[in-house]
């Protein structure tokens, strides 16, 4: 009301001419003065707006950097574990694996499994399918394709085969035979790994036994220098993964999606979040030579939190104080107005008796003279004029 009140009266206010004169004095500063303090309040929503999303934010990096921790620690294991079975013959025990696995295993909930695969000639074959029936699994079927819907079938000749042996879980032996050379999603890493003794992450696949999504790490295992004697590999459930994290973090403020983001790619690894938006947090993490890109977005719940209790305040009193401005340059204007009007009325009456005063000198019979102080004529009537034979004065 004190801030529009007198724009309006300026606006169609009467008399026109006097508030047509105060616009200048009480409308642009009233104008200037409400940009500013709608300036000032967008600053202060911002600002309140950032202060609202840091908690998220921090808590958004504490489980980047509780993911990043279990991928470190998951790769160390991984070379520690196979560097203990590096004197292992071509066939490795089975209860020295699951021992090892187990103890490791234990209460994580994340690792799906691990598995131990050797690498296999074609002229091998014969051989190793014959060894895992006598001493394995009378009803191995022999190594295995397995496609993108899953389905296992017979592998196809080629010159090597990368079949999966131990596993644990033992409910993971289902696989058993499975070529990791030619899996969905692990053919690429598995070949990368054999190659080196480097540790070597997979990209996204969907898991075997579930629809969730999966990530293998997989290191070789033999001498350097000389060809590998088997590869472990580590199973995780990356869904578990994330859950855990979060879990552990313990705020439920935000929603996370990791993406694959190796070589340009943008694989999605763990649920979709849809079209970027301005609050969402990007974190990047690094796991055995892949990038993920770890997008957190604050939940609505969350967001309704924020009651803007602050810029609201700035804005309020902004609006007052302009107010209340408006309310004195109306007081200052009104005053300078009866001044002018004051100054114009006494002007006027002023030249009306001087022209009256004129009027009466030229109209009189006697001659008028008005002297100085110092004797000099200032004016003089129509009658002196003729008293002293001068032209009457124009």
């Amino acid at each position: 009301m004190l801030l529009f009140a007198p724009l309006c009266w300026i606006i169609s206010g009467s008399p026109r001419r006097l508030w047509r004169r105060r616009a200048p004095l009480v409308a642009l500063p009233l104008l200037i003065t409400t940009g500013a303090v709608v300036a000032i309040y967008r600053l202060a929503l911002g600002w309140e707006h950032q202060q609202h999303l840091q908690p998220y934010r921090l808590k958004a990096q504490q489980t980047a950097d509780m993911l990043q921790a279990e991928f470190n620690e998951h790769v160390r294991f991984v070379g520690t574990f196979a560097r203990t079975l590096g004197d292992t013959e071509h066939i490795l025990d089975r209860d020295k694996f699951i021992r090892i696995a187990g103890g490791y295993v234990d209460h994580r909930v994340e690792i799906q499994g691990v598995n131990w695969a050797v690498p296999v000639f074609d002229g091998e074959r014969a051989g190793f399918e014959d060894w895992v029936r006598r001493t394995l699994d009378p009803a191995f079927p022999g190594i295995l394709d397995v496609d993108g819907s899953r389905r296992m079938t017979p592998a196809g000749q080629r010159e090597r085969y990368l079949p999966m042996v131990y596993a644990w879980p033992r409910s993971s032996s289902v696989m058993r035979g499975v070529d990791f050379l030619t899996a969905p999603g692990r053919a690429a890493a598995a070949a990368q790994a054999l190659a080196s003794r480097r540790p070597v992450a997979t990209e996204p696949f969907q898991l075997m036994m579930t629809d969730d999504t999966g990530i293998s790490l997989f290191r070789a295992v033999g001498p350097d220098g000389a060809a590998a004697v088997g590869m472990v590999g580590f199973v995780l459930n990356a869904d578990r993964l994330v859950e855990g994290a979060i879990a552990r973090s313990g705020f439920d403020g935000f929603s996370a999606a990791p993406v694959d983001v190796t070589d340009g790619s943008a694989l999605p690894v763990v649920g979709a979040l849809g079209r970027p938006e301005r609050d969402d947090y990007r974190i990047g993490l690094a796991f055995a030579g892949r990038a993920y890109q770890l997008t957190f977005r604050p939940t609505p719940a969350y967001m309704k939190t924020e009651t803007g209790a602050a810029s609201w305040s700035v804005l309020s009193a902004g609006l007052l104080l302009t107010g209340l401005l408006g309310a004195l340059m109306l007081l200052i204007s009104g005053e300078r107005a009866v001044i002018e009007e004051q100054v114009a009325d006494r002007t006027a009456r002023l030249r009306d008796r001087e022209a009256r005063l004129e009027a009466i000198l030229d109209n009189a019979a006697d001659a008028i003279v008005t002297v100085d102080a110092s004797g000099v004529v200032v004016s003089a009537n129509a009658a002196t004029a003729r008293l002293f034979g001068y032209p009457p004065p124009t």
